[in-house]
């Protein structure tokens, strides 16, 4: 009876830690759209930039692409100006970063943002360019539509935790922007 007991505990731990890496995952990976990446030692260079930015942990660069596919520690936040320095260290152009993180819709004052679980960096929403760019341009427009804000909303009040995947952007005085392409609800 007891090694049955032992066994079940066993199991249930090994279950709940294959379950913390998942729900309280953080910025899990960003990919940078970079300008310039042409061949082995240009992909070498900018691993080598890459690897100086803190919290970083694991890095793909694929060529065809322009893409450089960074990883993250827990805990850490993004920060735009680090990876923009990297890169323009390494002597290319940062076009973007795409973001997949976890973490849970909050008020912001400009409107509903995103928090990353435990780094607690936060983003104001934006639901797509058209939005993003009249709203920029100063005109007195929600970064939601009605109905995303309303969706949104309900994940909000109920504390479900979304993973997101989308866009960032600095700001200077506001949170960055994080212009959604897709969003879905984390399972436990």
């Amino acid at each position: 009876m007891r090694v049955k007991t032992l066994l079940t505990v066993g199991i249930v731990a090994l279950v709940s830690l294959n379950a913390i890496p998942f729900t309280r995952a953080e910025i899990e990976e960003a990919k940078l759209q970079v300008d310039g990446l042409a061949c082995p030692f240009c992909a070498y260079g900018l691993e080598k930039k890459l690897k100086k930015v803190p919290g970083t942990s694991a890095y793909e660069i694929d060529l065809k692409k322009g893409e450089a596919v960074v990883r993250f520690d827990k805990k850490t936040a993004l920060d735009f100006a680090s990876f923009e320095n990297a890169v323009r260290e390494a002597g290319f152009t940062l076009r973007g970063i795409a973001i997949k993180a976890t973490g849970k819709i909050v008020d912001l004052k400009e409107g509903l943002g995103f928090e990353v679980l435990e780094s607690g960096q936060k983003f104001l929403l934006f639901k797509d360019d058209q939005i993003h760019e009249k709203y920029h341009a100063g005109e007195k427009i929600k970064p939601l539509s009605e109905k995303l804000e309303k969706e949104l909303s309900t994940f909000k009040e109920k504390g479900i935790l979304l993973r997101i995947e989308g866009m960032i952007h600095p700001h200077e005085a506001l949170a960055s922007g994080l212009l959604i392409k897709y969003y879905e609800e984390v399972k436990a």
